[in-house]
Formats: structure tokens, sequence, C-alpha cells
């Protein structure tokens, strides 16, 4: 990140105006304005003081310290997720502050560095999520200030999804509003590269990917339609809406628990145990059966991610959990086969945030 870049981000920081940063300088402030543009730059004998009062190093206001490699932030991000699993979620945080307070200026970082934090508390430490939840917000504001549009998108988008939990909706508008789109396909242009360079392992897999991402947004759009049906108490259109998500489900080669979710909610919204326990008879095994993408003919360059079948366990016992304590299913309770089918299956302590069946 250059001088200017660094100046601009860490006034924002400080929550200083650039009045604030030339009267502490004891400068104008056009010339501070000229710095952040990069059309000129702060005497040498002003870069201590200026460095003092953004409260950053000269290594890092001068930009001597390199910022690290997307390749370098993905493996620190693996290493986060590994120490949450081995020291716990408070280690794998603290690790990833440091990280982020020793490369102040590198946007991809803490863009990384927050989502990975958001999923380890999710998926290992759901039960603090209120004690981490506001420091994860300000990792994503700081964030949704980068130039890099990408990454500003990005937080702003997980940001609309708390504002929203919040029901704050004029909040989450304006952060809509604030995004900006992509002018192209930029994966699609990439994949097409590859193609004319004679990379086509690399172009089937981005094809792949993007086959799959667009499977799996249709899927999410049907469950989404198949609720409003249920909430205007619309049980036909309800249940022709799962019927195409579970022929979604099949026809893409997604995962195959993901073929009974929309079926289920529907026989939960009806409170019809029988059907319940004849779609959860599927529906569990098919979350303990491991799930290898690459064995699709549709998927077969994407490499499976380390963990998942860790990451498959956990959702088995967050949904069987769900299952015996969450209110709407209170009516399935007093069924005897669906207390032996529960029984039936391992079963680890119970969290107390209620499940969403969705992926």
């Amino acid at each position: 990140m250059k001088i200017n870049e660094t100046i601009r981000m860490r006034r924002k920081e400080q929550g200083m105006t650039q009045e604030q940063v030339a009267a502490g300088l004891g400068v104008s402030t056009s010339a501070v304005h000229k710095w952040e543009k990069g059309t000129s730059y702060p005497d040498i004998t002003l870069l201590p003081a200026l460095a003092r009062l953004l409260r950053v190093d000269l290594n890092t206001l001068l930009s001597f310290q390199d910022d690290l490699t997307p390749e370098e932030i993905g493996r620190f991000c693996d290493e986060i997720v590994q120490i949450v699993r081995e020291q716990g979620y408070d280690a794998g945080f603290q690790m990833a502050m440091e990280k982020m307070r020793e490369y102040p200026t590198s946007d991809l970082l803490l863009s990384m560095a927050a989502g990975t934090l958001d999923g380890a508390l999710i998926l290992f430490a759901p039960d603090q999520r209120e004690r981490y939840e506001p420091e994860l917000e300000v990792l994503y504001r700081r964030a949704a200030q980068s130039e890099t549009a990408e990454i500003s998108d990005h937080a702003k988008f997980m940001l609309v999804s708390r504002l929203m939990e919040r029901q704050d909706y004029e909040g989450a508008q304006e952060l809509l509003e604030g995004l900006v789109e992509p002018s192209f396909d930029r994966n699609a242009m990439q994949a097409t590269l590859y193609q004319k360079q004679g990379k086509l392992s690399e172009a089937a897999e981005l094809w792949e990917r993007k086959l799959r991402s667009a499977a799996n947004e249709c899927y999410t759009a049907l469950l989404g339609m198949m609720e409003i049906a249920l909430e205007e108490k619309n049980g036909n259109l309800a249940e022709t809406l799962a019927g195409v998500a579970e022929r979604t489900v099949h026809l893409y080669d997604l995962w195959e628990y993901s073929a009974y979710v929309a079926s289920f909610q529907l026989a939960v919204a009806r409170q019809d145990a029988a059907q319940c326990v004849s779609i959860l008879k599927k529906m569990l095994p098919a979350l303990q059966n491991r799930w290898a993408v690459s064995s699709s003919p549709l998927y077969r360059h994407i490499k499976e991610k380390e963990g998942s079948e860790v990451l498959q366990e956990q959702l088995l016992n967050r949904v069987l959990t769900a299952l015996q304590t969450d209110e709407e299913f209170v009516f399935l309770r007093a069924d005897t086969e669906f207390k032996d089918l529960i029984e039936s299956h391992e079963y680890n302590q119970p969290t107390h945030k209620k499940y969403s069946f969705r992926q």
C-alpha cells in the first residue's frame, strides 16, 4: 500500500478529518489533501510527528513492510482454524488480531481473517457469539472502507446480514446501495483466458465452481420462495417449489442431504409427524455419508477441502440438537419412531443457538 493510501486509511481509522491532521502538524488542509491524493508527499521532518498522530510506525507509514501475498494469507487463515480447533476460539482470535496489527494496511488480510474468524465462531464456538460478534463487526466495518471494491463489497454484504438480523433495514439498505457491481464476470473471463493458454484443468475448475455456485443459488432461492408460500398459506405452491428444489439437487449433483431439506420443512410446517420421520430416515444418513464433490462428473476438478468430514459431523450434531431442543419440533417428540431414530445416532452436547436446515 502506498504512503498516500496509508495516510488516508489510518486517518479514517482514528476518526480524524483532514483539518484535524493539518492542525496537529501545523500545515494547511490542502497539503493533507494532496498527500492523500498522492500528488505531493509530507516533508521528511514531518514524518515522525505524522506517524505518532496516526498511531502507526514509520515502517508501515513509508510502506517498508511488504504486504502478505494472497497465498500467505490463505495459509495463515488455515492456521487460524487449526488453532481454534486445538486451543480454542480465543487463541485463534488473538492470533489473527496480532497478525492484523503486524500488517495494518493489508485489506485482504483483514477481510479474509474476519471471514475465517466468523466461520470458526459459528462452527466451533457458537456459545461465544455474543462476546465476539461486536468485535467481528468492527473488523467488517474496517474492511468495508477498503478502496478495493471486491473487499469492500464482501464486507458490506456481511454487515447487511447482521443489520437485517437486528431489523436495521435502513442501515442494511444503505450498505446494499453502496455495493459496486462488477461490469464483467471475472471468473468467466479468467476461465476463457486459461482455455486459450491451454490450461484446461484450471479453466474447467473455474467453470465447475461457477456451475456449482449458480446451482446452489437456485436451490437457495427455491427454499426462500417456498418459505414465502408457506407464510402465504399457499400449500400447493410450497409443495411445487419443494419438488423443484429436490430435482435441482439431483440434476446438479449437489449434496444429497440438501435434497430432503425442502420437503422436511414442508412436513414440519404441516406438523406431519409421520412424513417428518420418513424424511429423516433418509436425511440423517445423508449427513453421515461422506460427500465427495470431485466424484461427480460435473465437479471433477474441484478439490475437496481438508476437514470436511469434521464439519459434516458437526452439522449432524447440530441438526440432532435442533430436533431435540427447538420449539418447532415439539410435535415430533411424542412420536416413538422419532425417539428411536434420534437415539440411533451419535449425539453431542447441544448448543443453544437455533439451527437452520439450509446449508
